[in-house]
């Protein structure tokens, strides 16, 4: 799992109108309504980290959703890429629910800026906002077409 550095908490971007702001231009997300992006930010802590970061490690307990605001990631299974995260992407949604070690690793290919949503959290989103929950599947259908096609 990723260190945070000192200077990783973006104390700059807890202005929950930036955060809404970087959440509105995701496809994923920019549909929502303003008052739905402000409770992601309310919800979430905002991260930077360096390219190379592991923000999730194969093998290893994860018990938090991520959003992509910016910068790429990869999920890795073992050592062959499987598929990549941009802006508007997530991932940790299926570890919140699973008692399981992650399946895959997640690492930082460039720098990135993200949201962390912890599971309490999480769940109250889910169960406040039926339009939050909807993208939230969205992106695991998404995530799952782009892994594994013929099972989609």
């Amino acid at each position: 799992m990723y260190q945070v550095p000192p200077d990783g908490l973006l104390t700059g971007m807890r202005n929950r109108d930036s955060v809404a702001d970087a959440l509105g231009r995701t496809a994923r997300y920019g549909n929502l309504a303003r008052r739905e992006r402000q409770a992601i930010s309310q919800a979430s802590t905002l991260l930077r980290v360096p390219a190379g970061a592991v923000l999730a490690r194969e093998g290893t307990l994860h018990r938090q959703f991520v959003i992509v605001l910016a910068g790429a990631a990869t999920i890795r299974t073992g050592e062959r890429v499987t598929s990549a995260l941009l802006a508007g992407d997530h991932f940790g949604a299926v570890g919140m629910y699973e008692d399981g070690p992650n399946k895959h690793s997640v690492v930082a290919e460039t720098p990135m800026t993200l949201a962390v949503v912890g599971p309490v959290e999480f769940g109250g989103l889910l169960e406040r906002s039926p339009s939050i929950a909807k993208a939230v599947i969205d992106g695991l259908a998404s995530k799952v077409r782009s892994i594994a096609p013929a099972a989609a």
